[in-house]
C-alpha cells in the first residue's frame, strides 16, 4: 500500500519538472502559436504565416500555426468590431 507522502510527492509539479514535461511534449510553455490579422494587417500576417510554415517544413516539423484572417469588421458609423471564431485562451497570440 502506498503512503500519503508518496502520492503527494508524485502529484506535486515543480517548475523544473513542468518545464521538462513540456519540453518532452514539444509544446511551448506559453501556449500554442496563433497569428491573427486585422483587415489592415492581413497581407503581412499571411506572408509571416507562409514563411513560418516554410521554415517548419525545412526543419522537418509537422507542427502547424493557427492563422485567423480579417478578424475585424467596420460598422457604417466607423466603429470597429473584432470577432474571433476560435477559443484563444492560453495561446501565444501575435496580432497584425
Amino acid at each position: 500500500m502506498m503512503e500519503a507522502s508518496d502520492t503527494s510527492q508524485k502529484l506535486f509539479f515543480t517548475p523544473e519538472r513542468f518545464a521538462q514535461e513540456q519540453a518532452q511534449r514539444m509544446e511551448s510553455p506559453r501556449g500554442r502559436l496563433l497569428i491573427a490579422g486585422c483587415c489592415s494587417g492581413s497581407y503581412l500576417s499571411t506572408r509571416v504565416v507562409n514563411r513560418y510554415k516554410d521554415l517548419l517544413a525545412e526543419a522537418g516539423s509537422e507542427d502547424d500555426v493557427v492563422h485567423l484572417e480579417n478578424i475585424d469588421k467596420r460598422f457604417s458609423d466607423s466603429e470597429t468590431c473584432v470577432q474571433l471564431n476560435l477559443h484563444v485562451s492560453g495561446c501565444d497570440v501575435f496580432l497584425f
